[in-house]
């Protein structure tokens, strides 16, 4: 044996040494996955289908990723994503449909809801229905602009607004419907949202589901048989040979791989975590910069009972805007459809940084100034999600940011060699969901079985 293969063949000895042995079928390509959300669960749940084994390492303590269900005292707390949007041709709702999961729609939003517009006046009902026509107008009016078109958002607003000379009531709520409608889509302000690519994700027809049962059940499904080791945060992306790439954990363990597919998230890869040597190719890196990452924060306020029965007749969303502040808050009443007596809280972009650094007390006003409905004896306790201040995320989802390109969210899912991207951020029909991550593994799957 020459020198340089005994030296090479024992660094390689002691590198799989480094982490726990895995099974590998014999003669097969290793594969590694990082991320155990539900993209890089998808991408290993289909390489098993297909015969074809992989790892999957996690940097957190539990798998699911941006899907994390907390249970207590009996109730569902779904810290992260709450919906499958649409059963029609919905490949994650056929998934839960497959294992039996169950499913319960959500009534149609804009039909059971109730709106405070910086007053304790409630608006609802056919005085509701004819502002929401307004909005739709412009709302297509906006679409039809859109292509090609390099403003953004709140600039195309306001030049219609102008031209047509709007009164003050409709600005306020037009602001209203893009800050409640518009902008929980994205998880960012309109100003930061691209024209061009503005409703280009084409979610699935057919409703919002919630499961009762828990998200998690998606990933927990998903995962089983797999070789997941928790735990491993990912520093380093090292090509060592043409075939072969050097993993480099923060712990100091260290994984060899042929094939490598990499599935955080685009906040995660927009602070520049993950050291790729050599570097991404300009023009992915260039994508990363432009696409948007937003912020979607919960605030779960648990009821007392007794309030939970005087409130049970308020619709499925409450909505609040603050014509002064220009800032908009708004509650799903999950106690309608569980015997938890919780309202859920929403907060997106500005609003959702706000709410994650707020402590219990100011966190307790905060909502009660929003919530003209509740008093401050209702509220047994509350919680807030924190995905932008967690390290292993920085926000909530991808979308098209002002500046952007309509490729974007493809480029970013092109693989680079034997190094491969999956997740919400790589699908641009419907980007910044559950859906998008679980199509994007199994895309990503697909492709690794005919490579290999």
């Amino acid at each position: 044996m020459r020198r340089r293969d005994f030296i090479k063949a024992t660094m390689l000895a002691f590198l799989g040494q480094a982490l726990h042995r895995f099974t590998f079928a014999s003669g097969q390509p290793k594969v590694a996955i990082i991320g155990a959300g539900v993209a890089g669960l998808s991408a290993a749940h289909f390489l098993q289908k297909y015969g074809v084994s992989s790892v999957v390492f996690e940097a957190s303590s539990r798998i699911g990723g941006r899907v994390f269900t907390k249970r207590e005292a009996n109730c569902l707390f779904e810290w992260g994503a709450n919906w499958i949007h649409g059963n029609q041709k919905n490949p994650l709702f056929a998934f839960a449909r497959k294992l039996k999961i169950e499913t319960n729609l959500t009534p149609e939003e804009s039909r059971n809801e109730q709106v405070f517009l910086s007053s304790k006046k409630a608006i609802r009902g056919a005085e509701y229905q004819e502002r929401l026509k307004f909005f739709r107008t412009v709302e297509e009016k906006l679409m039809s602009r859109s292509r090609g078109t390099n403003v953004s958002v709140s600039q195309e607003l306001d030049r219609i607004s102008k031209s047509e000379k709007w009164t003050q009531e409709q600005m306020d709520w037009a602001r209203f419907f893009f800050k409640l409608y518009v902008e929980e889509n994205y998880g960012a302000p309109i100003s930061d949202i691209a024209l061009s690519q503005f409703s280009s994700a084409s979610w699935y027809e057919g409703g919002d589901y919630v499961l009762p049962g828990g998200y998690d059940q998606i990933p927990t499904n998903l995962a089983k048989g797999l070789q997941i080791q928790l735990g491993k945060k990912l520093k380093k992306v090292e090509r060592i040979s043409k075939e072969e790439i050097k993993l480099s954990f923060e712990d100091g363990a260290v994984f060899v791989c042929s094939q490598l597919v990499i599935t955080v998230s685009l906040g995660v890869l927009k602070s520049g975590w993950i050291d790729f040597s050599p570097k991404l190719p300009k023009e992915k890196l260039e994508a990363i910069e432009r696409l948007g990452f937003g912020k979607f924060t919960k605030v779960f306020v648990r009821l007392k009972e007794d309030s939970r029965k005087r409130l049970i007749s308020l619709p499925t969303w409450i909505k609040f805007f603050d014509r002064v502040t220009d800032s908009g808050f708004q509650f799903f009443h999950l106690a309608k459809f569980s015997s938890c007596p919780l309202l859920i809280g929403i907060g997106v972009g500005q609003e959702a940084e706000l709410l994650e650094n707020l402590n219990g007390d100011e966190l307790k006003r905060y909502v009660l100034s929003r919530a003209p409905f509740l008093q401050a004896d209702d509220i047994v306790e509350l919680w807030s999600s924190d995905w932008g201040k967690n390290e292993l995320y920085r926000g909530s989802y991808s979308f098209p940011k002002h500046g952007s390109k309509d490729t974007d969210f493809d480029l970013l899912g092109q693989s680079v060699e034997n190094v491969h991207f999956a997740g919400e951020a790589c699908q641009s029909d419907v980007y910044g969901t559950v859906e998008a991550a679980f199509l994007s593994g199994r895309r990503m799957a697909e492709k690794l079985k005919l490579r290999i």
